[in-house]
C-alpha cells in the first residue's frame, strides 16, 4: 500500500513538474514571437545573411540561452540555499518568496553584466582594429570557446569534477551567506554568486556578445535580446522556484535535477560552446 501510495505520489509531482515546464515554455515561446513581430529581430535591426533568416537568429539565441541556463553553479546554490532556509524552519512561503527574489536578483544582474561586457569588448574591439589585432582576437576568443567546449565535453564523459566552477575562494562566503534568509541576504548572495560563476558562463556570455554585436545594428536591438536571452538564462531558478511552491522538497529537488543530470548538463554545455565558436568564427567580422 505504502509503495502505491509512493508510486501516486511521485506520478503526481511529475505530472506539476511537466505543467511548470510546459507553461515555462509557452511563455518564452510568445517571447519569441514579441520580438519578431515588433521588428526586433529582423533584417533591417539586425545584420543577418539570407542563409540566416530572422527565426534561425532567434533559434540559435534562444539554444543558447537555454545551454547557459543550465550551468550546475548556479542550481546547486540555489537549491541549498532553499534546503538552509527549510532546516532552519522558515515556513514554504518565505521560502517562496525568497526564492523568487533570488532568481529576480540573478537576472538583473546578469543582465547588467550583460551589458557591461557588451560595452567592454565594444572598447576592445575598436582598440584591436585600431592595432590590426582584430584577426587575432577573434582567433584567440575562438580557440578558447573549442577548449572550454573539449574539456566540459571530456569531463561530462569522463565525470570528472568540472574545471570550470566557482572559484574555490568565493565558496566560504557563499555558505556563510546562505546563513542567513533575510531578503538583504538572498539579494547579496544573489548578486555574489552570479558574479563568481562567472568561470562558468563568462566565456559562453563574451561569446555571445560578441556575435550579437556583429549581428546586430543598434545597442538597443542588443539590449532587448540580452532581456530575452537573461530571462531564458533563469528559467532553469524559475522552475525550482514553482517546484517549491508546489510542495517539493528541496532535496528531491537537489537529487533529482542537479546530481542526477549534472553530466549531461555539463555535456551539453560543451557542445554549446563548440557551436558558438563555429558562430563566431563565421559571423564575427569587423564590418
Amino acid at each position: 500500500m505504502s509503495g502505491k501510495k509512493k508510486t501516486g505520489g511521485e506520478s503526481r509531482s511529475g505530472k506539476k513538474v511537466m505543467f511548470h515546464v510546459f507553461a515555462l515554455l509557452i511563455v518564452v515561446f510568445f517571447g519569441g514571437v514579441l520580438l519578431l513581430k515588433s521588428g526586433v529581430i529582423s533584417q533591417e535591426n539586425l545584420k543577418l545573411s539570407k542563409n540566416m533568416p530572422p527565426w534561425l537568429f532567434l533559434g540559435v539565441v534562444s539554444a543558447l540561452a537555454l545551454a547557459d541556463s543550465i550551468n550546475p553553479c548556479m542550481i546547486s546554490v540555489m537549491v541549498m540555499m532553499i534546503a538552509g532556509m527549510v532546516a532552519l524552519g522558515l515556513e514554504r512561503k518565505g521560502v517562496v518568496t525568497r526564492a523568487a527574489v533570488f532568481t529576480l536578483t540573478c537576472y538583473v544582474t546578469y543582465f547588467v553584466l550583460g551589458v557591461a561586457i557588451y560595452l567592454a569588448y565594444s572598447y576592445l574591439r575598436f582598440m584591436a582594429i585600431a592595432l590590426n589585432g582584430f584577426n587575432v582576437m577573434k582567433a584567440l576568443l575562438v580557440i578558447a570557446l573549442l577548449i572550454a567546449g573539449v574539456v566540459n565535453v571530456f569531463d561530462a564523459l569522463k565525470g570528472k569534477k568540472s574545471a570550470f566552477s566557482i572559484p574555490d575562494s568565493a565558496k566560504n562566503t557563499i555558505h556563510r551567506l546562505m546563513l542567513y534568509v533575510s531578503f538583504t541576504a538572498v539579494v547579496l548572495l544573489a548578486i555574489f554568486v552570479t558574479i563568481v560563476e562567472l568561470p562558468c558562463t563568462g566565456l559562453f556570455y563574451l561569446g555571445l556578445i560578441s556575435f550579437l554585436h556583429s549581428t546586430s545594428s543598434s545597442f538597443g536591438s542588443v539590449v532587448m535580446i540580452l532581456i530575452y536571452y537573461c530571462f531564458l538564462f533563469v528559467l532553469p531558478e524559475i522552475l525550482i522556484t514553482l517546484l517549491v511552491y508546489s510542495g517539493r522538497e528541496p532535496k528531491a529537488i537537489y537529487e533529482k535535477i542537479y546530481n542526477k543530470h549534472r553530466r549531461e548538463m555539463r555535456f551539453v554545455e560543451g557542445i554549446a560552446l563548440i557551436v558558438l565558436a563555429i558562430l563566431v568564427w563565421v559571423f564575427v567580422s569587423i564590418g
